[in-house]
């Protein structure tokens, strides 16, 4: 599973209720999605990852009539991994909204901390780009904890320690460059014990976790959307 992915959502999936506001959104939502395997949503069907959860609901409250959808991930992408295919991948500089989750294979492959500051905040700064250069329109995810997983069995306490290390850089970087932020790691942790929040691959999370991570991209990202109308 992974690649570059382009999908035109139909409105039908429910998500958060409607709000009301004062202007409407436009007729079509641009959503952008960079990241690794917890965005392409490994090991559990493509509708039940979070960036097609978040694009529907979104459609839904905001009543678009399309959500344009592009997934550029891959299982198993470093920072080093998404730079490199944002270098060669034609991509747009229109998204109204950007979402960017990725270090967690920095993590596992025991990356220095420092190349993942550096290439992170290059990150933010290309999808910045391609948020029509707005940091408002992006939106940081942190790193979910894989130690709450049978994988991460007999290694928790070392793994979670090395997460809250990378997701300090992301968060630091989020604010410097102010983008929108949402922190579901501590959601990930309570897959620990709870195998009906694990994929069947037991390292990644199901698809019951993505639907717990979804209320707070949702209020995330509808706050950053709204600013724009």
């Amino acid at each position: 599973m992974g690649g570059l992915l382009s999908l035109m959502l139909s409105c039908q999936s429910s998500g958060p209720p409607a709000h009301q506001a004062h202007n409407a959104p436009p007729a079509a939502l641009h959503y952008l999605a960079l990241g690794n395997s917890y965005t392409i949503g490994t090991a559990i069907p493509n509708q039940q990852r979070y960036p097609s959860l978040l694009a529907n609901s979104l459609m839904q409250a905001h009543r678009y009539k399309t959500t344009y959808l592009r997934i550029i991930a891959r299982n198993g992408w470093t920072t080093t991994d998404l730079l490199r295919s944002l270098d060669t991948s034609r991509v747009d500089s229109n998204y109204q909204l950007v979402t960017l989750l990725i270090g967690v294979n920095n993590q596992y492959q025991g990356l220095p901390l420092p190349l993942y500051h550096r290439e992170m905040r290059l990150l933010i700064q290309r999808a910045i780009d391609h948020a029509q250069g707005e940091p408002s329109r992006v939106l940081v995810i942190s790193i979910p904890d894989w130690s709450a997983t049978p994988s991460g069995r007999g290694q928790h306490d070392s793994i979670a320690a090395a997460i809250d290390r990378y997701n300090a850089v992301n968060r630091h970087l989020s604010d410097s460059l102010g983008t929108g932020y949402a922190a579901i790691t501590a959601l990930s942790r309570t897959a620990r014990g709870h195998p009906n929040l694990v994929a069947p691959d037991s390292l990644h999370f199901s698809g019951l976790m993505h639907q717990r991570w979804l209320p707070l991209l949702f209020r995330r990202s509808d706050s950053l959307l709204r600013r724009h109308w």
